[in-house]
């Protein structure tokens, strides 16, 4: 009987342990349990749409992080950059401010070259006019002579028919356009045509200096580009100064040609007159 008795205190007794440990391991297993409803409860709780903003979030804030730090090192080496330029940025620099320069040359050759041709155009209108001038004088001064020969004629002929008045106004009228015409051609026409001389020639040598320019630019020697180009800027001022003479002299030529034509007009009435009388 106290065996049995035994017996059965140790069985309940090894009841009693195992079933505090199946309690826990439920226990264990509930609260486990637990934990995934409510993980399960919150995913579903959320739209989709959040979840993947979450993510998108996430991934945003890393691409952010590394493109901050992308572009401070970008600003680093551009800052490096600008404190010590290298050697190609020097060579970059004074190949720019070169083709500067043969660019400003080549267009100031070109501008003289330019303009020197319009001024040798103009010359020749000039020079056409100028010797349509000499053209008139010469003429007045054939008449001049003839004229001047007759009234000798008339003054020493035995059979002086003519009336001194007559011969006095023919006289009058000889030197009166003799004095003019020796003025213009002297004083005006002379110094045109030699102004303009100058002038054709100095624009010559511009063109011909800008030419040799634009010719030696495509060698290597610039002391040849600065010879030349200085002599064809020096040629062309001192042309254009010349030309302003020319044209100076030409406003006090038609001028004085003007009452050139009007005193030769009432010589050759004078001496249509005489003719008349002779007959």
């Amino acid at each position: 009987m106290k065996i049995m008795n035994k017996a059965l205190m140790i069985i309940s007794l090894m009841s009693s342990v195992m079933s505090c440990k199946l309690y826990e391991k439920l226990l264990d297993v509930t609260e486990e349990s637990l934990d995934k409803k409510e993980v399960s409860m919150e995913s579903h709780g959320k739209p989709e749409a959040d979840v993947i903003t979450d993510i998108e979030d996430r991934d945003r804030s890393g691409r952010k992080s590394r493109s901050l730090n992308d572009d401070n090192a970008n600003e680093a080496r551009e800052s490096r950059a600008v404190v010590s330029p290298s050697d190609d940025d020097l060579l970059n620099r004074d190949q720019n401010a070169m083709r500067k320069q043969f660019d400003k040359y080549y267009k100031e050759a070109e501008d003289i070259n330019i303009r020197a041709k319009g001024q040798l155009i103009e010359v020749d209108r000039i020079e056409k006019e100028l010797k349509e001038v000499n053209t008139k004088l010469d003429e007045m001064s054939s008449v001049i002579i003839e004229a001047n020969f007759a009234l000798q004629k008339a003054r020493s002929s035995e059979n002086n028919q003519y009336k001194k008045q007559s011969l006095k106004h023919l006289h009058n009228a000889i030197e009166k356009v003799k004095n003019s015409t020796r003025v213009v051609k002297i004083m005006n026409y002379d110094e045109a045509s030699d102004a303009l001389k100058s002038a054709k020639s100095g624009f010559s040598l511009a063109k011909i200096e800008s030419d040799k320019f634009l010719e030696a630019i495509r060698s290597d020697s610039p002391n040849l580009w600065y010879h030349f180009l200085n002599e064809a800027k020096a040629s062309l001022i001192r042309a254009e100064n010349m030309l302003e003479v020319v044209k100076n002299c030409q406003t006090y030529l038609k001028s004085e040609m003007s009452q050139v034509e009007k005193d030769f007009s009432e010589l050759m009435q004078v001496y249509k007159v005489k003719a008349i009388e002779e007959k």
